[in-house]
């Protein structure tokens, strides 16, 4: 008798299509400068985490930001897709 759940973790997984990282649905709230902006604040805090480069953002002070102003975005979700683990990558 075979154990479903073993034959499933030898499998790949895959993922779900139609589903976008959070961060990625708030950017497309945004004006091409809006997005422009948030982009490199992104950049900015990525290289600060890269390199110890100065910065003047948090992944969550970001997504606070934009939750100030209108855009709803989960302060984990940011902190995932600057990681660079979210669905975008």
């Amino acid at each position: 008798m075979s154990d479903p759940l073993l034959e499933a973790l030898s499998q790949p997984t895959k993922r779900t299509g139609g589903h976008r990282c959070g961060v990625e649905l708030a950017r497309m709230a945004l004006t091409d400068e809006q997005r422009n902006a948030v982009d490199a604040v992104i950049d900015e805090i990525r290289q600060h985490r890269l390199h110890g480069t100065p910065t003047r953002h948090t992944a969550s002070g970001l997504a606070r930001l934009l939750n100030e102003h209108g855009i709803p975005v989960n302060d984990k979700t940011m902190q995932a897709h600057i990681a660079r683990r979210c669905r975008c990558d």
